[in-house]
């Protein structure tokens, strides 16, 4: 792929990231350059919903036509002075719709600088919330900068440091989002080809234990996928109570898959149980290894150690004091240098030429929300060490059966024993497969045409109406829609679907989405749909969905 392909590629990651926040996203000109303010040069889809203005008519308008103009003069002060010591601030502040109607709101501003601190553009976020009502009355100047410490009202305000943190983990859960998105996206492709690749390969075959040992790989990066998204949407942690032991030896062999690091484990018999969400614990563990591997570019071997401990209160670490589980990963790779150390953990720091940094500070993310602590040790050329402390579960129970994490849970890739092939339902009819998106069409066209389908494509929104269109004046008109909801610029999912139901009012769409999950299938077939997929999706529940939508 060319630089100038992948910088689209990126582009379209984010901008796709950036539309399924429900937090209003503007984009400003780094200039005053009209009375009104500075101009409007992007908007995302929450923010054209809350002003209902389209985006073509945002673009070139000053900030002044939705904000409050008693509070503008405020903040078009605050604007230019924002630098690195001081790079964001918040205001409380009506937003005016085009209807007219106003709208409380916190507006979040900060100043995208240059490598000479000069400002290029500003980005604001806006979050609807619910404020006292005198906040809706004009004031003299509407804008909060944090109060030195020892003043009233600090605990009334949010800190600026808290401002800034809060918009750079608003952006993580953007990038991550996309990411996850994309990687749904190739996920499906692999399944595809799988489930393509036992067509021709016969239940004896050897190659059999290869396509299992790649199921068993997809369904624990499904759960990462997964994880990630309700991760960047907040989405409360599943608590268990969980052992460790089985979850470490697990995951060390599926990092290491393919590489050449060995593991070595050294669990202790008596090690307690934690009560933890096994998905994100399992992410976590899982970034660390990878990490260690590729510090090992000539191989080697990584150690992972668990251990009992006990941390006394007024600790270092910042943890309640009590017994925990410590779980040390050490590799004899190359080695963190002292001043990329204390900065890992941000999000978007990575010394990767491939790297996106948002893995080790999601890691950080979620011990912190499991009431633990990861610290870091490494000299450069002798290696590196992640201490991972986790508090101990304390009943005595024995851990619930049946929490085998060798077991793939509801929703993930695969549901049954890889090499059969029950389930599939073969069938007849013209499927149109609506998808950005080159070889994910390619594959599930492929799977459509060995269940006995004829298949049509479209890569985008305005092609698949045109397609369908042509089709219903024929005596084969399309059976069955299979269409990918985040379809990047033009035409979005749901406009796409309201268009071909002006066009067949009785048009059996299938949603498909790497931004969806289990929870979302009520929600689209209250919207209409006949069948939802979140991706990936094996070959049972693809052949099931479109067999169930064109008999109904």
């Amino acid at each position: 792929m060319s630089s100038s392909d992948q910088h689209h590629a990126i582009n379209r990651c984010l901008r796709s990231a950036v539309d399924q926040t429900e937090e209003g996203i503007l984009v400003l000109e780094g200039r005053i350059t009209t009375p009104l303010g500075p101009r409007l040069l992007f908007a995302n889809q929450a923010a054209t919903r809350m002003t209902g203005y389209p985006l073509s008519t945002l673009a070139g308008q000053p900030l002044g036509m939705i904000l409050d103009n008693t509070r503008l003069d405020a903040i078009l002060e605050k604007l230019p002075v924002l630098d690195r010591s001081t790079p964001a601030f918040f205001v409380d502040a009506p937003l005016l719709s085009k209807e007219g109607e106003t709208v409380p709101c916190r507006l979040i501003f900060s100043a995208d600088l240059d490598t000479q601190d000069r400002i290029v553009s500003y980005s604001l976020i806006i979050r609807p919330v619910p404020f006292p009502a005198e906040l809706s009355q004009p004031q003299s100047d509407a804008t909060h900068f944090p109060e030195p410490e020892g003043e009233s009202g600090a605990s009334e305000e949010m800190s600026m440091e808290q401002v800034f943190e809060d918009s750079r983990s608003e952006s993580l859960a953007l990038a991550a989002g996309g990411v996850a998105h994309d990687f749904k996206n190739a996920l499906q492709t692999i399944v595809a080809s799988i489930d393509l690749a036992r067509f021709h390969v016969p239940l004896t075959s050897p190659a059999i234990d290869h396509l299992d040992d790649a199921d068993q790989a997809l369904t624990r990066a499904d759960a990462l996928a997964r994880q990630m998204l309700a991760f960047t949407k907040g989405q409360s942690s599943d608590l268990q109570k969980i052992s460790l032991q089985h979850l470490l030896a697990h995951v060390t062999a599926i990092s290491t898959l393919g590489t050449d690091v060995r593991a070595s484990l050294n669990v202790a018999e008596d090690l307690g149980d934690v009560q933890a969400d096994p998905n994100q614990i399992s992410q976590v563990f899982h970034n660390i290894v990878l990490n260690a591997c590729q510090a090992m570019e000539g191989g080697g071997t990584v150690k992972v150690t668990a251990n009992n401990c006990s941390i006394p209160t007024n600790n270092a670490l910042g943890l309640d004091g009590g017994r925990y589980v410590a779980v040390g990963i050490k590799d004899r790779g190359c080695g963190i240098p002292s001043e990329n150390l204390e900065r890992i953990f941000e999000p978007y720091f990575t010394t990767k030429t491939q790297g996106n940094g948002i893995g080790l500070a999601a890691c950080r993310e979620i011990i912190r929300q499991h009431r633990g602590h990861i610290s870091v040790d490494s000299v450069v050329g002798s290696g590196t060490e992640f201490v991972v402390f986790l508090p101990v579960f304390e009943t005595r129970e024995s851990a619930p059966q049946g929490s085998d994490e060798s077991e793939p849970e509801a929703g993930s890739v695969r549901t049954r024993p890889a090499n059969r092939r029950d389930g599939v339902v073969s069938g007849s009819g013209c499927v149109l497969v609506v998808d950005d998106e080159e070889l994910v069409g390619k594959t599930l066209e492929s799977l459509l045409r060995h269940l006995g389908y004829t298949t049509l494509t479209a890569r985008n929104g305005a092609d698949a109406i045109d397609i369908y269109r042509y089709y219903a004046d024929t005596s084969e008109p399309i059976d069955a829609v299979l269409l990918d909801l985040t379809l990047p610029g033009g035409m979005s999912g749901r406009e796409v679907m309201k268009e071909l139901r002006s066009v067949d009012a009785d048009a059996r769409i299938i949603a498909t989405s790497g931004h969806f999950d289990e929870n979302s299938v009520e929600e689209f077939l209250h919207e209409g749909c006949v069948g939802v997929l979140p991706k990936p999706f094996p070959i049972e529940r693809l052949s099931q969905t479109v067999a169930e939508a064109i008999a109904n």
